[in-house]
């Protein structure tokens, strides 16, 4: 095995350099020409106008999403309502079946001579009216 050695540099100052004041465009105040007024770097302008936009992208994005969802919710909302509709006709036509076979005369004639004692009139009990 090979031993690695940990070879460190010394750095050299310069101390005329570290009097200097280096200037960083993003941190840094300017002033208009009047030199009265300060006037804020641009990157911390554009950072403002991204946040912004990035908000309204939310923004949008949650509307499209609620509107998704509304959209789906309609859809239940329809599929439920056909359903129903298909039930409600469905006994529409069970109730006119009924009806029908209520409203046969054979039916009526067997009630009537079984329950009520009734029994068809002879030719001399009807009488015919002008």
């Amino acid at each position: 095995m090979m031993a690695r050695t940990l070879r460190t540099t010394s750095r050299r100052v310069n101390p005329q350099a570290e009097n200097r004041r280096v200037k960083n465009s993003r941190t840094d105040n300017r002033t208009d020409s009047s030199g009265n007024r300060r006037v804020r770097a641009p990157r911390k302008a554009m950072a403002g106008v991204w946040i912004v936009l990035m908000g309204l992208f939310f923004i949008q994005g949650l509307f499209y999403v609620w509107c998704r969802v509304q959209c789906v919710n309609a859809g239940y909302g329809i599929d439920q309502e056909m359903n129903r509709r298909q039930a409600l006709q469905k006994e529409r036509s069970t109730l006119n079946i009924e009806l029908n076979w209520l409203k046969s005369p054979e039916r009526i004639e067997t009630i009537a001579r079984t329950r009520l004692g009734l029994v068809m009139p002879d030719a001399q009990q009807t009488v015919k009216l002008p």
